[in-house]
């Protein structure tokens, strides 16, 4: 029994647990069904539908595709074609050219796929990030239980299982969507520092976890791209923390990759994502929510002509002037950009408000309800969920969401957060303790950056779904809370928050 005591850590138990999930989520499958972003990951990934017409979308999800590099080269071709033909303010033949890190691990686990069978299976993709969800969940709760005790350890690797291994994340896994690459990076750089800060001799390849997590994050979504900043900060703490040249460098040359990761994920976008968000948040967010779509128009420099769109999405071409039309294109795409919305929310604080009340309404859910779980063959109806596997994402719903005023409990739960913090790290002397309170600074500062972004910059379109690093933000942030909690009743007296 000692023997078995000295191994089943709380660690082992987290990653036990946490790959029992998983292992249900790759082997029944539970995902998210495809709501048609599917489209600009599948085909230049070489891959195609085995499913016909609508029954790809939002009902249920589909494990099987046909693999074809044949035609993810006439994808690619005929998407650089229409960069330099389909519209005259294309500048560059990766316009219409969808290129993420998510994409890269696509691309990967098709080429593997493809030794083995013409057919790709999905479970393939959700087995690559559940191992790495699975090291990083051991990586964290290992350096909790080294830093802080094994009363501390079993306690927050129970929380950890309970919050991070919801079925509402890890439905994202058998998906192609850009969040399940998102989760399983930030929570391997989080793991990963954990183990680094909490170890007594530290070694190379905890570093290199850290900053391979923080790249593939970055680099995941274009969403993602400005929190290169943040981990940037890091970066800083770090090299000066760890003084050996080899560290050093590692730390120089991965900062610089994530540099050019980021901006690559900006600059690069796909222009046809970029004309479908812009449409959005306009005509399907601040239009959508005006009083006087005609005077709101007017602030923005527009003509008064498309209150007529006001309401409408970027998908819908039974309208008067469709997306691909001259005219939306002449007196909407070219005139309209980004730092006029800016200045559109910033000049009309009570538009902002109104802005940010309804994302408050639609975050803490993770799981759109419009998305299915299930495929065909397990029986359920279209689009049923997996609400009864996800205990984690309904409390959080009630707590936050479901109350007269989720707004305004999101903001004071932020300031509370931030006083007790700030008041940790002055009184922290150890340079870790401090490195590992300014990383979770920085996860503060993404989760307000991520709760504020989608409306104005994509509308109420998916919103749900963009909001999702807001979640796991916020999550990290209340396991924090858990984690000081544990802490003071638990704490070693060589190790605690404060020293």
């Amino acid at each position: 029994m000692k023997g078995l005591k000295k191994y089943f850590l709380p660690q082992a138990f987290a990653a036990l647990a946490g790959g029992l999930l998983t292992l249900l989520v790759v082997c029944y499958p539970i995902g998210v069904a495809n709501n048609g972003d599917f489209d600009r990951v599948i085909g230049p990934a070489g891959l195609s539908y085995l499913t016909e017409g609508a029954e790809r979308y939002f009902h249920y999800v589909d494990e099987h595709y046909r693999i074809n590099f044949s035609a993810a080269a006439t994808v690619l071709a005929s998407e650089t074609q229409q960069s330099s033909t389909r519209l005259p303010d294309k500048i560059s033949v990766f316009d219409n050219v969808y290129i993420t890190t998510h994409v890269v691990w696509v691309w990967l686990t098709v080429a593997i796929n493809a030794l083995f069978s013409n057919t790709y299976n999905i479970r393939i993709l959700s087995a690559f990030y559940g191992i790495v969800f699975i090291f990083a969940l051991f990586l964290g709760i290992g350096g909790i239980t080294k830093r802080y005790g094994r009363a501390a350890g079993w306690i927050l690797s129970a929380a950890a299982v309970f919050m991070f291994c919801d079925i509402s994340y890890l439905a994202y896994f058998n998906s192609f969507y850009g969040e399940a690459a998102s989760y399983v990076f930030l929570m391997l750089a989080a793991g990963a520092l954990l183990s680094l800060l909490a170890a007594d001799k530290p070694r190379l390849w905890q570093l290199v976890a850290y900053w391979a997590g923080a790249v593939m994050l970055v680099g995941a979504k274009q969403q993602n791209a400005m929190l290169a900043v943040l981990f940037l900060g890091i970066a800083v703490r770090l090299f000066f923390l760890y003084k050996d040249k080899i560290w050093r460098r590692v730390t120089v040359i991965f900062s610089a990759v994530m540099v050019v990761v980021s901006v690559f994920t900006m600059v690069f976008v796909s222009h046809e994502i970029y004309r479908i968000n812009i449409h959005q948040a306009v005509f399907f967010g601040i239009l959508r929510l005006s009083d006087d779509p005609a005077k709101d128009l007017d602030a923005l420099q527009l003509s008064r002509e498309l209150t007529v769109l006001a309401g409408h999405t970027y998908y819908e071409n039974d309208v008067v002037y469709p997306p691909d039309s001259e005219y939306l294109q002449r007196e909407f795409f070219d005139k309209i950009s980004y730092s006029k919305i800016m200045t559109y929310y910033l000049t009309h604080p009570a538009r902002l408000w109104q802005a940010m009340e309804k994302t408050a309404k639609s975050a803490y859910e993770i799981m759109p309800g419009y998305l299915g779980s299930y495929v065909r063959a397990a029986g359920f109806p279209p689009g049923m969920t997996a609400e009864a596997f996800a205990p984690y994402d309904r409390l959080r719903q009630f707590v936050f969401a479901r109350n007269p005023f989720p707004l305004v409990v999101t903001i004071l739960a932020y300031l509370l957060a931030a006083v007790y913090a700030v008041v940790v790290y002055v009184r922290a002397k150890n340079k870790k303790t401090r490195a590992l309170l300014e990383f979770l600074a920085a996860i503060a500062v993404m989760g307000a950056l991520q709760f504020a972004m989608p409306y104005i910059a994509d509308g109420d379109g998916d919103l749900n779904k963009h909001l999702f690093l807001f979640n796991v933000a916020a999550d990290i942030l209340i396991f924090s809370g858990i984690a000081a909690a544990c802490v003071k009743c638990f704490k070693k007296p060589a190790a605690t928050l404060s020293e």
